[in-house]
């Protein structure tokens, strides 16, 4: 019971672990202690003299590459031969479909607690896992853009974040070219191809920290 008590404390949105099962979420968090139910443990905790780095989710999908599967991540592909980098709804492939092929994207938060600026973010990996908490792939980054910057000239990437400051990002990245390969359905539990998303971030003067999305979905197929 206490295993699963954990488990579910590190899972803000219901439904993901049942109290049946057993939880095979495995983040390789900061925290390594047995008592870690936060994904996010502030490794700095004097706010004066270092960044205090956290982040939320708030929309996201897993794209749908029907028209261009080879834009989307393939696990037999090797490491560095995915489909091509197109943003969202603009597919290299001559014969990309206008509706059905679209980037998966996440748009998130960061915000900075501390009195010190945090500096040189980045991504460094995003898993997905299945409903059971499986991790069944690394999906490749495209571009992460901080979207309070942006204008209609100029797109600015994820870079520093100031002392008690928060910012918007999105992060456009290969979702799955075949998620039934990847992402089983689950008609009893009312999931269809869905996932869960764990991205970690660095910062150059901050401890690792993670953003773990709810269940987002690979997007429906529009008929053309």
């Amino acid at each position: 019971m206490k295993n699963i008590i954990l488990a579910l404390a590190l899972i803000p949105f219901a439904a993901c672990v049942s109290d049946t099962e057993e939880s095979k979420w495995n983040f390789t968090e900061p925290c390594t202690g047995t008592e870690c139910p936060n994904p996010n443990p502030n490794p700095n905790p004097n706010p004066q003299t270092s960044p205090v780095l956290s982040s939320e989710f708030v929309s996201g999908h897993l794209g749908n590459y029907s028209s261009c599967p080879d834009e989307g991540y393939t696990p037999a592909a090797p490491a560095g031969e995915q489909g091509g980098a197109g943003l969202a709804g603009d597919c290299a492939a001559e014969d990309c479909g206008i509706y059905n092929c679209d980037t998966a994207q996440i748009t998130f938060t960061i915000t900075n607690t501390g009195e010190v600026e945090g500096l040189d973010l980045a991504i460094a990996t995003i898993e997905l896992y299945d409903v059971d908490g499986t991790l069944v792939a690394e999906l490749p980054v495209i571009e992460v853009l901080d979207m309070d910057a942006m204008d209609m000239e100029a797109s600015v990437p994820m870079s520093n974040i100031a002392p008690d400051t928060t910012k918007l990002f999105m992060v456009t990245f290969q979702g799955p070219a075949e998620p039934w390969t990847l992402l089983s359905t689950d008609s009893e539990r009312g999931y269809g191809h869905s996932g869960t998303v764990v991205i970690r971030f660095q910062a150059s003067n901050h401890a690792d920290f993670l953003l773990k999305s709810p269940l987002i979905y690979v997007l429906d197929n529009i008929a053309t």
